[in-house]
């Protein structure tokens, strides 16, 4: 049974609506293999194009429906597709909290192999989606030497925060929260205040005029916090950093993105979401997308 914090990972990673209609044109979806990596255009992108785009990248964000089983088989294919063209990137992750960072080390000192890497993380506890569906990404990580970065804060502060129970400022160390928390831009906040009915249970937020503030703030936390801490790595391990996180945190770059070029303007970012290929894929939302259908 998923734990509460593990519902709270639900909750905050924001659902997207199906992708509206876009520019037609490329192959019907079903002629792709799963995993395929397409434009906007729905055409195919792979080979030398492919990476000329992941060369040009800081940061490479990466969105997920986070039960999907082809998600992160597609994420963990892009690893390697990066690996094999000479791009070594680091994972950042927003199912691992930072304070479970010395988990990660000793992984990737490889003195913890990703079979047990479950249990080292208390990742039953903490996310709780299935650690099976996010093996082989841990599993690419090992092969290629790929360091992996926990961006999230910890579950237990997140919760503690949604119900008001505690001061983000007060919390120590200070590296467990984001300073700033940087509020959502304008587009964002008008889809969070039609998605926050979905979560206020889950996130202990109830009716009234602070409900959508709440609501907005926990998410800003969540992305500031993944913004700050994938530039800490990205400055620290001087390599790109590829972040895997829910497609409510990459799509039209409200989260992640928009905090990463606010702290660090300039910054060059490459976003993949999943594309479902039952309409084209709508342009804004992405600038690449891999080909997973419904599960």
């Amino acid at each position: 049974m998923r734990t509460k914090f593990g519902l709270l990972a639900a909750a905050v990673a924001v659902l997207s609506t199906a992708f509206a209609a876009g520019a037609q044109g490329g192959p019907p979806a079903e002629k792709f293999p799963r995993g395929t990596l397409v434009d906007a255009e729905g055409k195919r992108v792979e080979g030398g194009r492919l990476l000329e785009m992941l060369r040009a990248a800081d940061f490479i964000l990466v969105g997920e429906q986070h039960t999907s089983r082809c998600d992160h088989l597609a994420q963990a294919r892009l690893l390697e597709l990066m690996a094999f063209g000479g791009l070594r990137a680091a994972v950042g992750v927003e199912m691992v909290g930072v304070e479970q960072q010395r988990a990660l080390d000793l992984f990737n000192q490889r003195r913890i192999p990703a079979c047990r890497l479950d249990d080292a993380l208390l990742w039953g506890e903490n996310w709780g989606f299935d650690f099976n569906l996010y093996r082989p990404i841990f599993e690419t990580a090992e092969a290629f030497d790929l360091p992996v970065v926990a961006l999230n804060i910890p579950f237990y502060l997140a919760h503690m925060i949604a119900e008001g129970r505690i001061d983000p400022q007060t919390v120590l160390p200070r590296n467990l929260v984001p300073d700033p928390v940087i509020p959502p831009p304008p587009e964002q906040l008008a889809r969070l205040s039609d998605e926050i009915s979905l979560h206020q249970q889950m996130l202990g937020i109830s009716d009234g005029e602070q409900a959508l503030e709440r609501f907005a703030y926990v998410q800003s936390l969540w992305d500031s916090q993944m913004a700050e801490v994938s530039l800490r790595a990205y400055a620290r391990l001087e390599r790109p950093v590829v972040v895997l996180a829910g497609k409510g945190h990459v799509e039209r770059g409200y989260g992640i993105a928009s905090r990463l070029r606010a702290l660090a303007p300039g910054v060059r970012i490459l976003s993949v979401l999943p594309w479902r290929g039952k309409e084209a894929p709508e342009p804004l939302d992405a600038d690449l997308f891999f080909y997973c259908p419904g599960e």
